[in-house]
Order: C-alpha cells, then sequence, then structure tokens
C-alpha cells in the first residue's frame, strides 16, 4: 500500500508505535504542521454572530413594516434563562474534564515507582496480609479476588465523590 501511494505522489511518514505515545503524537504534530498550521474552514463565531445578528434585524424590520406584534417577552426571557443554566452545565463538565486531565497528567508524570507506591502496593499489601491470615487452598484465586473487590469499593467511592 505505502508503495503505491509513494508511486502517486503521496507522502508517507512511518511510525514507530513502540515509543512513547506522547512522543509519537507529537512527532505527528510536527509532520503535519512542517507547512503551517492546518486552516480550519469553518466560520469563526464573530462571522456567525454577526450573520445572525443581521438576519435578527431584518426579521424585526420586516415585521415592523407589516405590524406583527412582537413575541412575549415571558417566553424569550424564559427560553433565554434555560440557554443560561445549559450553558452553566456546560461550563461545569468542562471544568470537570479539565480536573481529570490535569490529574492524568500528574500520574502520568510520576514516575512508575512512586506510581505503585501510591496505588498499588497498598491494597496488595493489605490483601497479602489477609492471604496470611486466612491460608486458603487457592491464594492466586483469593488474592485476585480480593485486589477485584478492592478495586469496585474505590470505584464506588470515586463516585460517590
Amino acid at each position: 500500500v505505502s508503495q503505491f501511494l509513494q508511486e502517486h505522489g503521496t507522502e508517507i511518514q512511518l511510525i514507530d508505535s513502540s515509543k512513547d505515545p506522547l512522543t509519537t503524537f507529537e512527532s505527528m504534530r510536527i509532520y503535519i504542521e512542517r507547512n503551517g498550521r492546518p486552516f480550519n474552514f469553518l466560520q469563526s463565531k464573530e462571522t456567525l454572530n454577526l450573520e445572525r445578528q443581521m438576519y435578527l434585524d431584518k426579521l424585526e424590520e420586516t415585521q415592523a413594516k407589516v405590524g406583527v406584534e412582537q413575541p412575549d417577552t415571558d417566553k424569550f426571557k424564559e427560553e433565554e434563562k434555560k440557554q443560561k443554566e445549559k450553558h452553566q452545565k456546560l461550563l461545569k463538565r468542562i471544568e470537570e474534564v479539565r480536573e481529570h486531565e490535569k490529574k492524568l497528567n500528574e500520574a502520568r508524570q510520576q514516575s512508575t515507582r512512586q506510581f505503585l507506591m501510591d496505588n498499588i502496593i497498598p491494597s496488595l499489601t493489605e490483601g497479602l496480609v489477609d492471604l496470611c491470615r486466612i491460608v486458603p487452598v487457592d491464594p492466586v484465586d483469593f488474592l485476585s479476588e480480593y485486589l477485584l473487590n478492592k478495586s469496585n469499593q474505590n470505584s464506588q467511592q470515586l463516585d460517590k465523590n
């Protein structure tokens, strides 16, 4: 496939997927932006808002010429209130996503040893202590069940928060 594309003048960048994902992503970004950043062909918010305002002005003029009454302002206020509520929910969700991304970045920046010490070792130690106390017939199965239950408990605690 790559030979066919190269014969027809299409550039190909071979990517080594065994490298760190961030390094791979950065090399792809540099390759894509080598001739400048890509252009987004969608209209900007300012342009869309200006067109909307012009449309509303024309509509208002035509209604004034025809003598059509303006719609109830109560309906507009109610609709505006609903829009504000939706906007607030959206802003709250965006903030939650930012917090989650921040936590993920902090976790990615930790060394493997520190990550294990913070997240894995405490639960594993408790499981091994229980394993020594109970001495089950199948210790591997017992430990796997213990860690699964501990994981479910941690997930439920996170969901409550």
